[in-house]
């Protein structure tokens, strides 16, 4: 009976979710979608391009939202000559100091995704193009490492999606979530982002699932034993 309720507690143990089973949170991003219509949590650098949207008229065809009503697009204006490149950001910061310890443990692994669409028109030269970067930042803000997407072009009126993953260098405490879209032909960036996602996961320390799996090991064989 006694070497039972000690498997018992260490299996419990080895499946507890706040010691050994690692679970991804819920998404960290305020207004990933642009479902409040606005650009509500977000800062972008040109305020009139990126805007929230519920469809955009486009050359080869209108673009409607990946899921819900809205999304956010970079072609709210025009965003300088045909024949430039022209980019612009729209980007939101997450607090993980409260993850510190596990952190600076090498124990954090993130994830972040968005969906993204690009036009490309045959008659023009030049493409469209979006971008998302996750930078991993200091207690001050300063950029100790990024993971990035690099420039991804889209089919046309195709949302894909686009993820990236990873472990938080030590000394992070927050993260800048970034989407960039970029233009060469036409006056306008063709780049449009819905369906924004972060999210973190501490993983248990390998010493932890050892000591357990060691335990519910000796525990059985001395059941066996009796």
């Amino acid at each position: 009976m006694k070497n039972s309720l000690i498997i018992c507690a260490l299996i419990g143990l080895l499946f507890s979710p706040t010691i050994a089973v690692a679970a991804w949170t819920g998404n960290l991003l305020v207004n990933p979608g642009a479902e409040t219509g606005t650009l509500d949590g977000w800062i972008t650098d040109a305020p009139a391009v990126v805007i929230a949207c519920q469809s955009q008229n486009e050359t080869l065809g209108v673009v409607y939202p990946h899921s819900g009503d809205w999304f956010f697009t970079m072609c709210g204006a025009a965003a300088g000559p045909s024949g430039i490149t022209v980019s612009h950001i729209l980007y939101q910061d997450v607090d993980l100091s409260s993850y510190a310890s596990d952190t600076d443990a090498g124990l954090l692994l993130v994830k972040a995704s968005m969906y993204l669409q690009t036009e490309d028109v045959p008659s023009f030269t030049g493409a469209d193009y979006g971008q998302l970067t996750v930078y991993f930042l200091d207690e001050v803000g300063g950029e100790i490492d990024s993971l990035s997407t690099g420039l991804v072009q889209s089919p046309n009126l195709t949302w894909i999606e686009e993820t990236l993953d990873g472990t938080a260098p030590v000394g992070t405490r927050s993260i800048r979530f970034e989407l960039l879209g970029e233009k060469y032909e036409t006056k306008f960036i063709n780049a449009f982002f819905d369906d924004a996602n972060f999210q973190v996961m501490v993983v248990p320390e390998p010493a932890t699932l050892c000591l357990l799996m060691a335990g519910a090991a000796i525990a059985l064989r001395s059941r066996r034993r009796m």
